[in-house]
């Protein structure tokens, strides 16, 4: 399954890959018109969803992050493949409307609505393009039977740069000049970033998870709650501590705060219970910094993206940002405390 931060997440890796290999997708513009501006008008189209996107909450569903990124894109459309581009994503907030997460089989039905959405826009659909890659790529996910999401997006990548390259013997002026479909290969890089999202995060939440099986198979989880509980007076406090201390660490070594929480949650009850405290009174405060913690882990994927924006390396950003990220877990939890 994948959250609407992920799929957020992802959109916006694919906007950047495209726009950081525009250059080269221009290059390869012969057909319909060789204008040489096809990397240019997608990298515009699915750029125009960056900043609504990047507003949205990490809390965000499917629903609404396609939603947003489709309407964004469908204002922003450039060119024909910009606007195919926008057909594309269109059916992934078709699909997906409605659902807080997606699973295999949801993406796959949004690839599908959108290559339908395509193929109708367009009024006389010529093979070899990026509608046949997008075609391919779709029904080959369909028949592959996977489950998971990131083995998924391997058959979209594999099955979609095998159309790409078979595009010169579908359409002769590509074969002519001795390239591939300048809007086959976009979508294909804009795939390849959202592919390193789903990829990473699910590696990341499996890395967490064995951190967590590991750490509480040699009894060290149960020491420290045992620990915790015994100090008279002091237990709630020291319990919040160890938690905080155990998410924040594995939230900075993963670089993402999902994926430590998602590892630890289940022992939450166990700990809140020792202490004698509600599971929400532990859990709200612990859940809001390790999404703060994933700031100052070098491998976030957010600290990525600045850092390639900035031009600053990933260590030298997180140096200046740790501070502010300290207070915001200290401000964090003292309100959580607070309030609940």
């Amino acid at each position: 399954m994948i959250s609407g931060k992920i799929l957020r997440d992802a959109i916006i890796s694919g906007a950047n890959n495209i726009n950081n290999q525009r250059s080269r997708v221009d290059e390869l513009n012969v057909f319909p018109v060789p204008d040489g501006d096809t990397g240019t008008n997608m990298g515009m189209t699915v750029g125009a969803a960056v900043r609504e996107l990047q507003a949205m909450d990490d809390s965000c569903t499917v629903g609404e992050a396609a939603k947003t990124a489709a309407s964004a894109m469908l204002r922003g459309a450039r060119g024909n493949s910009g606007v195919i581009t926008s057909l594309l994503f269109r059916g992934f907030s078709k699909a997906l409307e409605g659902k807080k997460e997606a699973d295999a089989a949801d993406i796959v039905a949004a690839l599908q609505k959108g290559v339908e959405g395509a193929y109708k826009a367009v009024m006389k659909p010529t093979e070899g393009t990026i509608l046949t890659v997008a075609r391919i790529a779709s029904e080959e996910a369909a028949a592959c039977g996977k489950e998971d999401v990131a083995e998924l997006w391997d058959v979209v990548m594999t099955a979609g740069q095998k159309a790409l390259e078979d595009t010169p013997n579908l359409l002769p002026v590509l074969k002519k000049a001795g390239v591939v479909d300048a809007g086959g290969q976009g979508i294909m890089i804009i795939f390849e970033g959202m592919g390193k999202v789903f990829t990473s995060t699910v590696s990341l939440i499996v890395c967490a998870e064995m951190f967590a099986l590991g750490l509480n198979k040699i009894g060290g989880i149960s020491t420290m709650i045992q620990a915790a509980a015994s100090i008279q007076n002091a237990g709630l406090f020291i319990m919040l501590i160890v938690m905080l201390v155990i998410m924040i660490v594995a939230a900075i070594v993963t670089g993402s705060g999902n994926a430590a929480f998602f590892a630890f949650s289940p022992l939450l009850p166990e700990a809140a219970s020792s202490v004698g405290i509600p599971t929400l009174a532990l859990a709200v405060p612990v859940q809001l910094s390790a999404g703060i913690a994933r700031t100052m882990s070098p491998i976030a994927g957010v600290i990525i993206a600045v850092s390639g924006i900035t031009g600053l390396t990933p260590i030298a950003l997180i140096r200046r940002t740790i501070p502010v990220m300290i207070i915001a877990v200290i401000v964090s939890v003292t309100s959580s405390l607070i309030f609940l």
